[in-house]
């Protein structure tokens, strides 16, 4: 009678594991973006929201030294309408995949990937300020868009590849929340684009720079000074 009983403990505490790692599998599922095989939105506000906390709160989290700053770096592909309407949504669709296991590969092993929607990505780079991620993220892209023209322009048909990216530091800009640190980038990767132009690297601390020139031009003007 006993050995049944233990059998019966023991067939359950089998079907509980199972239930667990499926469960597992599933979880980690849910944050992926089926197409890149990255982070999906979901996963970013998951995975991420753990490193800002961290940073935001100052506390350790099994690490043997503490992480104090935290940068985001938006990504976008410069173009990929183009992309689509000239050589197709299967074209297209290789393209995103190369940019996402591009940026895996390229950056650390302990920054994020995510993918943010159609041609946007988010990198977060972990312990690393503004002008260390904008080192870090400036030889990644020049590494993929180097990559991508050895992958992709070898045949006949020649795709006008770059990349534009925002990068925005936690200490920098002192957000509120993980959202709006990320809204920041995108505006700054923007901005840059409007400024700089296509394929152009923008930092929150230029983007800065610029608002503040732009409202005493304004102070000015207004007083009579110019």
């Amino acid at each position: 009678m006993e050995k049944e009983y233990l059998k019966k403990i023991e067939e359950l505490q089998q079907e509980i594991d199972q239930l667990k790692k499926e469960l597992n599998f599933y979880k980690k599922a849910s944050i992926k973006d089926i197409l890149t095989g990255v982070l999906n939105r979901r996963g970013i506000y998951e995975e991420f929201g753990i490193v800002f906390n961290e940073v935001l709160t100052q506390k350790e989290r099994n690490r043997r030294v503490k992480i104090k700053d935290f940068s985001i770096v938006f990504v976008e592909c410069d173009n990929f309408k183009k992309i689509n309407d000239t050589f197709g949504h299967r074209k297209g669709d290789l393209v995103l995949k190369f940019i996402a296991q591009s940026l895996r590969r390229n950056f650390r092993k302990m920054d994020l990937v995510g993918r943010w929607g159609g041609d946007e990505f988010i990198v977060g780079v972990v312990g690393s300020n503004e002008s260390q991620a904008a080192l870090r993220a400036k030889r990644v892209k020049r590494k993929i868009e180097n990559d991508f023209y050895k992958k992709f322009n070898h045949q006949k048909e020649k795709i006008n590849f770059s990349l534009s990216l925002g990068i925005v530091s936690f200490q920098n800009y002192q957000p509120e929340s993980l959202k709006n640190l990320i809204n920041q980038a995108d505006k700054v990767m923007y901005w840059g684009r409007e400024k700089k132009g296509k394929a152009s690297i923008a930092l929150y601390s230029e983007y800065k720079y610029f608002l503040n020139n732009k409202a005493n031009n304004k102070t000015n003007n207004q007083n009579g000074l110019n």
